[in-house]
């Protein structure tokens, strides 16, 4: 989860970047330096100023500027700390030297160029600002980046807004330019300005649309009677379309009468720089079209020392929640927090936020999006929401039903099978439509082989494929079914089938009576041999088999039976039977009815 964090808050920082070809041979000498370091000169690394800049005049400038406002407002004291750097520049692109870089304490990572030479490069507040991320994960890297949020947050730090331990929770504030689909004035909530504190010019306006989650005090105001006072925070579109937070900026004064707004800003022509921008006027600026200069103002912000709330408990509407990956939509809680901003941690791993990830917190209404969860191991967890007033655990289930894994059964798990044409039949409760037949490690087939069917969770193996794959004695078969498997255990003999007849001895008087035999045969085919000799079989006339049933015509059997025993031995595919029959010669004792009769003409 925090490789996640570190992963959007570059994603957002480097959002313009545009890849240079040799990027993965500058990283590579890039992770060579860093391993070359001591544990003692990392650590210096990760210090609040580095060395280079401590004996730099930027860092006497800052020193003197804080000591000199140590008694002012906090948006004063920023603003000194602003107005203290004025002129330090960045290391461009063209012209840098890697190992000068390196000498002075910055580190190229080839991640350059996204917009032009002059917008990019290593500066002390993009130092800061990665070690102050980087320090929870021991480790920390200098970045490259459009830096003009950074260098805002880099002089509220040093006014004392806030601790490093907040920036580190609320590490999203270092980019001021939220183009990816986040809330457009997420940079303004990750200082804990309060919204009544903001102002927002009609150049926000689809902004505020598409970001309806916050309470909006100040819209629609004309960027000309905005209440302007140093160290404001003004956001810039420059195209004046709206669509994007572009730049950021802290006032330094504002002439109402004549509209000039002078602010001052990092990343400004590769350097912190002072501009003023006549409101009325309508110029290229920036390198845009000609348009109205107060068009490109989207919203300007106040803000003071951090105000804690209060800590409270905190309640939900849930004591415990199940949510399944096959839902449409995430989940949402209701709690009676005040806070703005809530983090939602599953089992100690943080998650995100409703700042940089697909989260929504409203009134105390928190809404995760799916997309956070689905990833998500199903089973028990343990779901922590943490605000600025207080925390929250609620065990939180995750279920998969659709890919769930079925416990399945089938009517016999122990089959006994002796080779012959005869289907085996395996009939499961699985409602699969696919099933995976294996032996041991070896694949023997699927739905789709010939001789295996799959039908209502009846999985037939035919006689023919049965021989083929089955060895004589005992076998495991693996069913693998998309709902689950099961082990299906068959006995395999080569002895024929034990044939059982309604009569084994029969006495039959020569006549023209047939003489039937009744077997639990499923054959179609029969052999009848009398001693050595073959009698005849299911296609000789006078002999017919059905469904088990061997039928000797009375004109056949006087023509191969002998007065006295007769042994027939009955040969089927699936196996043989022998029959005794008594034939005697004794005329038929015959029975009337009556034996004496009167009878009158």
């Amino acid at each position: 989860m925090k490789k996640k964090a570190l992963s959007f808050m570059l994603s957002a920082i480097l959002f313009l970047s545009a890849f240079t070809t040799n990027t993965s041979a500058v990283q590579t000498e890039l992770e060579n330096y860093l391993s070359s370091l001591t544990e003692e000169e990392k650590i210096t690394q990760k210090g609040v100023f580095s060395s280079e800049y401590q004996s730099s005049p930027f860092y006497e400038k800052l020193m003197t500027a804080l000591d000199d406002n140590k008694d002012k407002t906090t948006m004063e004291k920023a603003l000194s700390a602003a107005l203290s750097q004025e002129g330090y520049q960045n290391y461009s692109l063209d012209g840098a030297d890697i190992s000068q870089a390196k000498t002075d304490g910055l580190i190229w990572t080839g991640i350059e160029q996204r917009m032009n030479d002059n917008d990019t490069g290593n500066t002390e507040y993009t130092r800061w600002a990665q070690s102050c991320v980087m320090d929870r994960d021991g480790e920390a890297l200098y970045i490259d980046c459009d830096w003009c949020a950074i260098f805002m947050s880099w002089c509220m730090y040093q006014a004392g807004y806030y601790t490093e331990d907040r920036l580190k929770q609320y590490y999203y504030s270092y980019c001021a330019d939220p183009r990816v689909e986040y809330a457009a004035d997420t940079w303004i909530e990750a200082f804990c300005l309060e919204q009544e504190n903001v102002w927002y010019t009609p150049t926000a306006a689809k902004k505020l649309e598409a970001y309806n989650w916050n309470t909006y005090y100040h819209t629609e105001t004309d960027p000309c009677e905005i209440p302007y006072k140093p160290g404001g925070l003004v956001f810039f579109s420059w195209d004046g379309e709206g669509r994007y937070f572009e730049h950021v900026g802290m006032v330094i004064n504002y002439d109402s009468e004549n509209h000039i707004l002078t602010y001052i800003g990092g990343n400004t022509e590769g350097q912190v720089m002072t501009r003023k921008m006549a409101l009325d006027t309508v110029e290229e600026f920036h390198k845009t079209p000609l348009l109205k200069n107060s068009e490109r103002i989207m919203a300007y912000g106040e803000y003071d020392e951090v105000k804690p709330l209060e800590q409270k408990e905190i309640t939900t509407n849930y004591s415990e929640i199940t949510w399944d990956k096959s839902a449409g939509a995430g989940i949402k809680i209701q709690t009676n927090s005040a806070s703005k901003i809530a983090s939602v941690s599953i089992d100690g791993e943080y998650l995100g936020s409703n700042i940089e990830s697909n989260m929504v917190f409203n009134e105390g209404r928190l809404a995760v999006g799916k997309s956070e969860l689905v990833n998500l191991p199903t089973g028990e967890h343990t779901l922590m929401l943490t605000f600025d007033d207080g925390v929250v655990e609620i065990p939180f289930k995750i279920t998969d039903v659709e890919n769930e894994e079925r416990e399945i059964t089938a009517e016999h798990t122990s089959i006994d099978w002796e080779r012959s044409v005869e289907d085996i039949v395996i009939k499961t409760n699985s409602e699969s439509e696919t099933v995976e037949i294996r032996i041991g490690d070896e694949l023997a087939g699927t739905e789709t082989t010939d001789g295996i069917t799959l039908e209502n969770g009846t999985v037939t193996l035919s006689g023919e494929f049965a021989n083929t794959i089955l060895e004589d004695g005992e076998n495991t078969l693996r069913l693998i079914f998309a709902d689950g498997e099961i082990e299906i255990s068959i006995f395999v003999t080569s002895e024929p089938k034990a044939i059982i007849a309604e009569h084994t001895n029969i006495t039959w008087g020569r006549s023209g009576e047939s003489i039937v035999i009744k077997t639990n045969s499923e054959s179609d085919t029969v052999a009848i041999r009398i001693g050595g000799g073959l009698a005849g079989t299911e296609t000789t006339e006078g002999i017919t088999l059905e469904n088990g049933t061997v039928t000797l015509s009375g004109e056949f059997a006087n023509t191969i039976l002998e007065d006295g025993e007769n042994t027939l031995r009955l040969i089927f595919s699936d196996g043989e039977i022998e029959i005794s029959i008594f034939v005697t010669s004794e005329p038929k004792a015959i029975i009337a009815e009556h034996t004496n009769i009167t009878w009158g003409r």
